[in-house]
């Protein structure tokens, strides 16, 4: 992984020391290589694309389709089985399941960008539809939608005791109008045990003790609590290990870099560290 280093970073130089080299930050940590799926494996997922297929609200072409030999991946240390369908017509079908066969990812390939665009209740509706046809739990509240490269991408954040678990979202994208293009949703992350109410500190205190790692740089904004993987800036630790209630506090380096500092909920001790987008 790349290394960086921000000339003339104010933070104190023990505090950066005890999180290592920094990195250059990375939402998803990229699967390792594919092998062959064994009898014992193919026997336990067999045929969880096509049943999948049959679910979908738009269906899917089953008839001609080619299934390509279904291989495992690792992704954040869970081993995955994914299977792939093709159609004729050039659709595809990419389904990845947890041993216990929990939907992991399911992508469709082909899907067209155009069509009439649907409004955000409309939009909303028609996500929530496609998530109970393939049985998954219709998530609390509101997403977060977002637009790329033409498609609406459904948000849902884990939230634990009203604070987000980072990396950890139910994932929805759809057309324009609306048909699915794919869902993700991550094996919940696992928590450290959170401290006591009456331990936790305020975000006045968190701003304070991060203003002090900053030195001549500043902090920016209100410091919000979110549960993050200790040293996550460090660059090679793991996303599955557990995620620690901490407040994160935006800011800038002496020098003018961006950086979100990750300060432990009840002691302010940092925990953690950031490259801002």
């Amino acid at each position: 992984m790349a290394r960086h280093r921000a000339a003339g970073a104010a933070l104190a130089l023990a505090a950066v020391a005890s999180l290592g080299a920094c990195a250059a930050p990375a939402s998803v940590r990229a699967p390792d290589a594919p092998r062959p799926i064994t009898a014992r494996e193919s026997g336990a997922v067999a045929g969880a694309a096509r049943r999948l297929a049959l679910l979908l609200v738009e269906p899917f072409p089953l008839a001609a389709t080619t299934a390509v030999p279904a291989t495992i991946v690792i992704e954040a240390g869970e081993a995955l089985v994914e299977q792939r369908l093709e159609a004729p017509d050039g659709a595809t079908l990419t389904v990845r399941t947890a041993p216990d066969g929990a939907l992991r990812l399911l992508a469709r390939g082909g899907v067209p960008t155009g069509g009439p665009a649907l409004g955000e209740t409309a939009l909303v509706a028609r996500g929530l539809l496609h998530l109970r046809a393939l049985g998954i739990g219709l998530p609390a509240g509101p997403p977060l939608i977002e637009v790329a490269g033409g498609r609406r991408v459904l948000l849902w954040e884990r939230r634990v005791d009203g604070v987000p678990v980072e990396g950890d979202a139910l994932r929805l994208v759809l057309s324009r109008s609306g048909a699915l293009v794919g869902v993700s949703r991550p094996a919940p992350a696992p928590l450290a045990g959170a401290p006591a109410p009456m331990a936790r500190a305020d975000a006045t205190a968190a701003g304070a003790a991060a203003q002090r790692l900053l030195g001549t740089g500043r902090v920016e904004g209100t410091p919000v609590l979110a549960w993050v993987a200790p040293g996550r800036g460090g660059g090679d630790e793991p996303l599955e290990l557990p995620r620690r209630l901490a407040w994160v506090v935006a800011g800038t380096l002496g020098d003018g870099t961006p950086c979100a500092l990750h300060l432990d909920a009840a002691t302010l001790e940092l925990i953690g560290w950031d490259w801002a987008p």
